[in-house]
């Protein structure tokens, strides 16, 4: 294995102006949804659907072109995970429990308006901060095949079958509240109003930012591979929306995306496919022990 081959090709990164227009621009847009109003609610929901993807995307592209000292994207993780946990979670201070919401609703709608926006690009920031370090692990770019294959594969269990489907079921909260949401546009500021039409989990987050950062690194067609991936998390998210599925786990579209466009770069030798058989199957197994300890 050799180490990552860093490119040093400026022209090709998103400009340094991206990196903190892209974060501004999708708070000012989450701040102005629930006033924006559509007249036909198809018409807003592909809109919200399309502009708050896409957004925060780019703000991860702009955020996994250049390579981070270490300890830049740890402490980025921390801060940002803190940020999204005190928000969304009232931990580890909790020093929104101490506010008298109800005798100061004035104050509750601009919390509500202002403070879930924030946490939901904490949480981006953070899901994709750990993918950027795991993608550190990867030493050359065809170990990224293995890792998608596995991570679909666990996703798939994961939503259909596993912990994630238990958790939709019994524990919705914890679930939105471990997800940044597509918000609602023209719904007022009201705790109704401001409700998200649908959710994008921490995870999805992660292997988003796993997956552009290993593209960059490696030069697997990054600007293809971004648009590519983010027309298939579009495509998923509309399955949802409009109830072609119930659930969707989105690391599958994603592997697919990112596997297709840079197929010629990640073809296996006979040595390598059967190696990336024996990961499958060996994630396959783990799913299998916990399954069959969890119905003991």
């Amino acid at each position: 294995m050799t180490a990552p081959e860093v490119t040093n090709d400026r022209e090709k990164l998103p400009s340094a102006r991206a990196f903190w227009l892209w974060p501004i621009v999708y708070l000012v847009l989450r701040l102005i949804a629930p006033f924006i109003k559509l007249p036909w609610p198809v018409v807003a929901t592909i809109i919200a659907t399309v502009v708050f993807l896409i957004t925060p995307m780019l703000w991860l592209r702009a955020l996994t072109a250049r390579q981070w000292p270490l300890w830049g994207m740890v402490a980025t993780m921390v801060v940002m995970t803190l940020v999204w946990s005190e928000l969304a979670v009232g931990q580890p201070v909790g020093f929104l429990g101490h506010v008298d919401w109800k005798h100061n609703t004035g104050l509750a709608k601009a919390a509500v308006l202002v403070l879930r926006p924030v946490a939901d690009l904490a949480l981006i920031t953070a899901g994709a901060s750990l993918g950027m370090l795991v993608a550190r692990l990867i030493r050359d770019p065809k170990m990224l095949l293995p890792v998608a294959v596995a991570g679909a594969v666990v996703d798939f269990w994961g939503v259909f079958f596993g912990t994630t489907n238990a958790a939709l079921k019994h524990t919705p909260a914890v679930v939105q509240a471990a997800s940044a949401g597509i918000p609602t546009l023209g719904g007022g500021a009201t705790r109704q109003g401001m409700a998200p039409i649908s959710y994008v989990g921490v995870g999805d987050w992660l292997f988003l930012g796993l997956f552009l950062a290993v593209a960059s690194t490696f030069q697997l067609q990054p600007r293809r591979t971004f648009w590519t991936l983010t027309a298939f998390v579009i495509a998923a998210m509309f399955l949802v929306l409009f109830d072609v599925v119930s659930y969707l786990p989105a690391i599958v579209p994603m592997a697919i995306a990112v596997l297709w466009v840079n197929r010629a770069e990640l073809r296996l030798s006979r040595s390598e496919a059967f190696a990336v058989m024996y990961a499958v199957l060996m994630v396959a197994a783990m799913i299998g022990l916990y399954v069959f300890a969890t119905n003991r």
